[in-house]
């Protein structure tokens, strides 16, 4: 009975409006974690699909995806894909996002995890471009396609900036790429988050939708 009840209760949030159903403060940690782990700098992008959503099982993946295979990969320029995770930095003309998710397949039961990580937002005129070839809202929906998650979060840390953009991009244009990744994709505005250091050095992160809009710290380049 009270599965049932549950049961109906879903159906009707989801009737009545996407809820959001990653925990901020286990993904904080499980970003903290996972940054400690792996040392790479610049742009890159991850994907990790967590059992059960439960923090207690990335020792298993630190254990199957020792950091020094994990780097030596991304060194030679290579994509890391292990078990239940996948790491990549930039290939050009292929941003690291969609190196990490092309024809990607993780290992997942129902009432796991999938987490996207991408250490920039994603840009409005190629990763949520869906009529750029290299646009990343294919691939996520492909992944999340022969999945089996019960959640999932697309995670950024910085606002995107071009290098040849001194002042960086017009608030609308980053609130754009957020929207149409969220229009685009299975993975809706509240499971977007940006999760960043505070000024105590731990994470913190917050959800790209308030109120059916984007979050203003999520397109905020001083926020950091």
């Amino acid at each position: 009975m009270a599965r049932l009840w549950m049961t109906v209760f879903l159906v009707l949030l989801l009737a009545q409006g996407y809820v959001a159903v990653v925990d901020t403060t286990t993904l904080a940690n499980l970003i903290q974690r996972l940054r400690q782990r792996y040392s790479v700098s610049g742009m890159f992008s991850l994907a990790v699909s967590l059992k059960g959503g439960n923090l207690a099982h990335l020792e298993e993946i630190f254990q199957q995806n020792p950091p020094d295979k994990v780097e030596g990969e991304i060194l030679k320029g290579r994509v890391y894909r292990g078990f239940r995770l996948a790491l990549a930095k930039v290939g050009q003309p292929e941003h690291a996002e969609l190196r990490v998710l092309k024809d990607l397949n993780l290992d997942s039961i129902k009432g796991d995890m999938l987490v996207i990580y991408s250490y920039a937002s994603p840009c409005p005129t190629t990763c949520t471009n869906i009529c750029n070839r290299y646009n990343i809202i294919n691939p996520i929906n492909n992944l999340i396609n022969i999945g089996q998650w019960s959640t999932y979060a697309f995670v950024f840390e910085k606002v995107f900036n071009p290098r040849d953009c001194k002042k960086g991009l017009k608030e609308s244009e980053l609130k754009r790429a957020l929207t149409d990744l969220a229009d685009g994709s299975q993975i809706k505005l509240p499971d977007i988050f940006r999760c960043y250091k505070s000024n105590n050095k731990a994470f913190t992160c917050i959800s790209c939708s308030s109120a059916g809009k984007v979050t203003p710290q999520c397109v905020d380049y001083n926020v950091y």
